[in-house]
């Protein structure tokens, strides 16, 4: 027995009769590549229907005669309407070589995630943690707004805004992993139309050389953030993006330009580009003319200026890079090439933004 699975022994003691159940998956969970994420579990798993801890414990990791999906087909008659959606995913990654892990941030059962109760969901994220913290996972899917916001809680940051299906992958970092964000799989809200983005999210982390290999790896910051962002050299493609002539067409002001298209297209916030700079202005609280942030282009790297409100969507970017003060007090600088920073960057003017909308 591992440390890791004293852990899940200890958490999964039955709470009012109830197995609080961390996972489903078809594999190993200690080699799992993706951790799909959703909000909390709609169905329950009593004891009286599951059997002993013993045999929990051994559906949970597929062995002895036990799996976890005959353990969820005995518990339920019916499986739930976002199951089918779940399973599509999976066999996504599986198409692609990756293995995956299904999970809530709320570990945690109750027919709609509102119903879940307090110790329950206290619980249920301290379980999460615990998946997240042990299962060597080389990137992370979670769907929906309820979700993405019960996980930037649990891990006290600032998530991008959910986006629209007909938008490039949006990601953030946890660990120095990727975490992209997604509509939701979860009905009644699920959309047919969030699965074009799915598979150019699936397309991203295959791309990733670290998702093949010795699966023990643990990539490191800088490689996951440049391979997710640019899986293969020149792998931006400027035939799609409309940029002004004078633009220096480096992989990290593609970037730049790229985000702040997409953040134009789902907030409040417009571009405005011109001939050396570009800026996203406007919102609900600004006039058209306050500047969230400007992108001068014609060098390599991009030079950034970004107004101060923004850092409260990221706790440590302003210590993650060296910002220079700016003439106007209500903008910090920076200078930078480093494109897992420049996510973040735009990570945290998208959920500024997502708030801001008319």
């Amino acid at each position: 027995m591992t440390n890791f699975e004293d852990h899940i022994r200890a958490m999964t003691v039955p709470r009012n009769d109830v197995y609080p159940r961390p996972w489903t998956t078809d594999m190993d969970p200690d080699h799992a590549d993706v951790l799909i994420v959703g909000a909390s579990s709609a169905k329950t798993f009593h004891v009286s229907d599951v059997g002993n801890h013993d045999q929990f414990l051994d559906a949970l990791w597929n062995r002895n005669g036990q799996t976890c999906r005959a353990m969820y087909d005995a518990v339920n008659k019916k499986p739930s309407r976002t199951r089918s959606n779940l399973d599509r995913l999976s066999e996504m990654l599986t198409a692609r070589g990756l293995t995956s892990l299904q999970t809530n941030v709320t570990c945690a059962s109750a027919p709609y995630d509102a119903q879940v109760r307090k110790e329950a969901r206290l619980h249920g994220t301290e379980l999460f943690k615990l998946v997240v913290a042990q299962v060597p996972w080389r990137a992370m899917i979670v769907y929906g707004v309820g979700a993405s916001e019960r996980f930037g809680r649990a891990f006290g940051m600032a998530m991008p805004p959910v986006p629209s299906p007909n938008s490039t992958p949006i990601w953030t970092t946890v660990q120095g992993r990727a975490v992209f964000v997604s509509p939701t799989l979860a009905f009644p809200s699920y959309r047919s139309s969030v699965w074009p983005y799915l598979e150019r999210v699936v397309a991203t982390i295959a791309n990733d050389p670290s998702s093949t290999g010795a699966p023990a790896a643990r990539p490191t910051l800088s490689s996951t953030a440049r391979s997710l962002l640019c899986p293969r050299e020149n792998a931006i493609d400027t035939g799609g993006l409309h940029v002004p002539a004078a633009f220096n067409t480096s992989d990290a002001n593609l970037l730049v330009w790229r985000r702040m298209q997409e953040i134009e297209a789902t907030t409040g916030l417009k571009l405005r580009p011109g001939t050396q700079q570009a800026a996203l202005i406007g919102g609900l609280e600004f006039s058209s003319t306050d500047r969230v942030l400007r992108h001068k282009f014609k060098r390599a790297k991009p030079d950034l200026l970004v107004r101060e409100d923004v850092f409260r969507f990221d706790s440590t970017l302003r210590e993650a890079a060296t910002w220079t003060t700016h003439k106007k007090s209500a903008f910090l600088n920076v200078v930078t090439d480093d494109l897992q920073l420049l996510g973040r960057i735009l990570n945290a003017v998208g959920a500024f933004a997502a708030t801001r909308m008319p």
